[in-house]
């Protein structure tokens, strides 16, 4: 049951793979608590128990997990963030090509895509078409159509020599997304800077967290 944990690499620990071990980890709970039931103390305890582990569980998840900045930052908050706003920016701009530049090295999807663009492909599924996903090795500065705007899942100076030496007047645009609260001081930036807060947006900041992080987009005119 806990083979496909075991001979597997990616993203370890990995608790989905090894659910199936959820099976025989009951039936010990089971015969146990059977035993148990017997006792009138010993099911008196097992009950606090049971009580003080749903308390404890519901505030570890909902409140300190749910408020850390940590937890966020940690399932890449930001590249939902991303997602929303291009998804915003598509319908606002339809003559616009997008591209997202991704990253190079990690797991591919069945849509031949690094898994971590799937959270931006998730937002932004309604507009497919009009997002071209570009692998840092395959980049070629002509094969972008004007007007365009590229984002990047990482920073990728090499590409924005290639793009700076074609279209000096492209403009760098950096986004902070996130909580407007955070300070943004110590962060370094390059051209122009926008603070995006989306409100009410499904699975994003609810409720609203201090937290910020940032990703880079070149707007070619």
């Amino acid at each position: 049951m806990l083979l496909p944990s075991i001979l597997t690499n990616e993203g370890l620990p990995h608790a989905l793979r090894s659910i199936g071990a959820l099976v025989p980890a009951s039936l010990l709970v089971g015969f146990m608590l059977n035993k148990w039931a017997k006792n009138t103390t010993l099911k008196s305890i097992f009950i606090f128990l049971l009580v003080a582990s749903a308390i404890i569980n519901i505030y570890a998840y909902f409140i300190l997990w749910g408020k850390s900045p940590e937890a966020y930052a940690s399932f890449e908050f930001r590249l939902s963030g991303m997602g929303i706003y291009l998804r915003q920016e598509m319908p606002q701009q339809p003559k616009t090509n997008f591209y997202l530049v991704t990253n190079q090295d990690s797991f591919r999807t069945d849509a031949d895509l690094p898994v971590m663009v799937e959270p931006i492909r998730f937002y932004t599924w309604q507009y497919r078409d009009r997002l071209k996903y570009i692998l840092p090795d395959n980049f070629k500065i002509n094969d972008i159509q004007r007007p365009a705007e590229i984002f990047f899942l990482n920073d990728n100076q090499s590409i924005l020599d290639q793009i700076n030496s074609k279209y000096p007047n492209a403009r760098l645009i950096r986004v902070k997304v996130g909580s407007p609260n955070v300070n943004s001081e110590d962060v370094p930036m390059g051209g122009d800077f926008i603070t995006y807060s989306p409100k009410n947006v499904e699975c994003f900041m609810n409720p609203p967290i201090p937290v910020a992080y940032y990703f880079n987009f070149v707007d070619i005119r």
